[in-house]
């Protein structure tokens, strides 16, 4: 029997309702491509179905075969979803048996996914971990928090290591992996697209204030800021930037979504001046629909993040950097250790240090003061260069994944 089937497991909402779910799912078009057949275990918190039971899902244009459980709400039910792999191991005994070749655990949870290692060995089959994130420290405000830590904890320097193998998102991941193996898969989030279609890429006229876009969560208080620079996003430092912009005689528009100007003057208090100050150049949209977020993305000029450098931001790979330019939007953002192999300036991106403060309101105000057919120039290279298609990604993949089926063709883009 040929052993081709490829679980994908973890807490990621398909189709595509988080970022995680976006990974998944690029990275199974290039196991795809390589001739296996992926399976993708994710979980509906906004389903009434049982918790830790799996049950058959269907979504239009995906191709993959799909399984679903519900959000644990006790206790218990958290519990079991932590420790137990009840529900894969049933899975696998009625739908798979005698064909899996590797079983991938998404930021899965620690005890959960060193069980799924000793289930992967049972049934002859290699357990991987997908490590994607760092995640930072909690609040120490119940006992959930403190199980989330020693989760975190005992899953990136215990368990991960003792994986068949190991995809990371990140040079820092890699560096801190390469200890324990010697092959291992370096995928960015990578996001599918057609890197042919145009459509719906527009530029500002000359003349009128060009548009930029941010779009991303409310601001996290749980998060015990102990890392070196604090806050992950650093949203307060781009409108601090654009405040100088603004004071320097230059006009723009800066809308901000998945954040309302009610939290954010929560959370930064100070910045009610400045704001009042930017009036109608800045604008909260709060939580919209996801085609609504890439829409805007792509009729914008640029899109713009920050974000610190400390280990949560170097360890991960921020999907609003693949997502933008596989829209076809040129990013605005600090140059991270993850992100400089991806940056190509004057092409997809400008670089802004928050540490520079006056050169960064200089590369801001010269964006702005592109013209608008330079501008499309530079959203349509972004968009043809593919350079975040799962299918650029194949070859290396290869490493961990050789092709199982010669008739099987590769997509190059």
């Amino acid at each position: 029997m040929n052993r081709n089937v490829v679980l994908y497991v973890g807490a990621f909402e398909l189709p595509d309702l988080n970022a995680a779910a976006q990974r998944v799912r690029a990275n199974a078009s290039i196991l795809k491509a390589l001739g296996y057949e992926v399976v993708l275990v994710g979980r509906n918190a906004s389903s009434s179905m049982p918790a830790n039971q799996l049950h058959k899902a269907c979504f239009p244009g995906l191709e993959f075969e799909c399984w679903e459980m519900g959000q644990p709400s006790t206790q218990s039910e958290w519990l079991r979803y932590i420790v137990s792999v009840s529900a894969i191991r049933k899975l696998i005994a009625t739908h798979y048996s005698g064909r899996v070749h590797s079983i991938i655990c998404y930021n899965f949870p620690a005890v959960a996914q060193l069980r799924i290692k000793g289930l992967a060995q049972r049934v002859g089959a290699r357990a991987m971990a997908d490590v994607t994130e760092w995640y930072q420290t909690l609040k120490l405000t119940s006992l959930a928090p403190v199980i989330k830590n020693l989760d975190t904890w005992f899953r990136m320097r215990v368990v991960n290591p003792r994986m068949d193998a190991l995809i990371t998102t990140s040079r820092y991941l890699t560096r801190y992996y390469a200890r324990w193996f010697d092959d291992l898969v370096e995928l960015p989030t990578l996001i599918e697209h057609d890197p042919n279609d145009l459509s719906g890429l527009k530029a500002t006229p000359d003349g009128q204030p060009k548009r930029l876009f941010y779009g991303g969560s409310v601001i996290n208080k749980r998060v015990l800021a102990r890392e070196k620079g604090g806050l992950k996003d650093r949203i307060d430092w781009v409108i601090e930037l654009l405040d100088a912009v603004k004071q320097s005689g230059d006009d723009f528009r800066f809308d901000i979504y998945g954040v309302e100007r009610e939290d954010y003057l929560d959370y930064f208090p100070q910045h009610a001046p400045l704001l009042r100050r930017l009036g109608e150049s800045v604008n909260f949209h709060g939580r919209q629909p996801r085609q609504l977020l890439l829409k805007a993305q792509r009729e914008a000029d640029f899109s713009m993040f920050m974000r610190s450098e400390m280990r949560t931001t170097l360890a991960g790979f921020p999907t609003k950097f693949s997502e933008s330019i596989s829209c076809g939007t040129p990013v605005l953002t600090n140059p991270l250790e993850n992100l400089i192999p991806y940056m190509h300036e004057g092409f997809n991106c400008e670089s802004l240090d928050y540490a520079e403060f006056d050169t960064a309101v200089n590369n801001i105000r010269r964006c702005l003061a592109l013209t608008s057919e330079e501008v499309l120039r530079r959203k349509q290279a972004c968009r043809c260069s593919a350079r975040f298609h799962p299918m650029s990604f194949v070859e290396i993949t290869q490493s961990l994944f050789p092709m199982v089926a010669s008739s099987k063709e590769i997509l190059r883009v």
